[in-house]
C-alpha cells in the first residue's frame, strides 16, 4: 500500500483528499505499490522562491510559472519511521495552476512522480520520452 501524506494551506484542503487519491493511482499504474511521497501545495511566490533557490535557473519563457517541482528522497538516507516501503520523495505543486485550472492537478502529480521515479527532460530527446510517457499514465489512469 503507498503512503501519500499532502500538506497545503487550508483554502486548498479540498484538494488534499483528491491529491492522495490520484498519486496512488498514478503509482499503481507505475508498478509502485509500496511508496511513500509527500505532496505540498504552495503559492507561486513559495514555488518560484523555492525554484530559483535550488534550481538557480530562469524559467525558459519570460513570466512563466513555476507549476510542478520534484525533489527525489536522498539515496541512503534513513526513511522516516511511519514510512514502509521506498520513500519516493517530494512534490511541490503550486497552487494557484491547480486553482486556475491551468494544469490539472493529475498532470502535474503524474509529471512529480515520474521525476521521483528517474525520469527527466534535460535533453529533447528525453523530454519527448518524458511526455509521452506522461500521456499515457494519464490515458491509463483516466480513461
Amino acid at each position: 500500500m503507498n503512503s501519500i501524506t499532502v500538506f497545503g494551506k487550508r483554502r486548498v484542503r479540498a484538494k488534499w483528499k483528491e491529491a492522495s487519491r490520484l498519486a496512488d493511482r498514478i503509482l499503481i499504474l507505475l508498478r509502485e505499490s509500496s511508496a511513500a511521497l509527500e505532496v505540498y501545495f504552495l503559492s507561486s511566490r513559495e514555488i518560484t522562491a523555492i525554484n530559483s533557490r535550488f534550481f538557480r535557473r530562469k524559467r525558459r519563457v519570460s513570466g512563466e510559472k513555476v507549476d510542478v517541482l520534484a525533489f527525489p528522497h536522498p539515496h541512503g538516507f534513513p526513511n522516516p519511521s511511519h514510512t514502509k516501503g521506498k520513500t519516493l520523495g517530494e512534490i511541490y505543486i503550486n497552487q494557484d495552476c491547480v486553482r486556475r485550472k491551468k494544469e490539472t492537478l493529475a498532470r502535474l502529480l503524474i509529471h512529480g512522480i515520474l521525476h521521483l521515479l528517474g525520469h527527466d527532460h534535460q535533453g529533447h530527446k528525453d523530454a519527448l520520452n518524458m511526455e509521452a510517457l506522461e500521456e499515457e499514465v494519464f490515458k491509463k489512469a483516466f480513461p
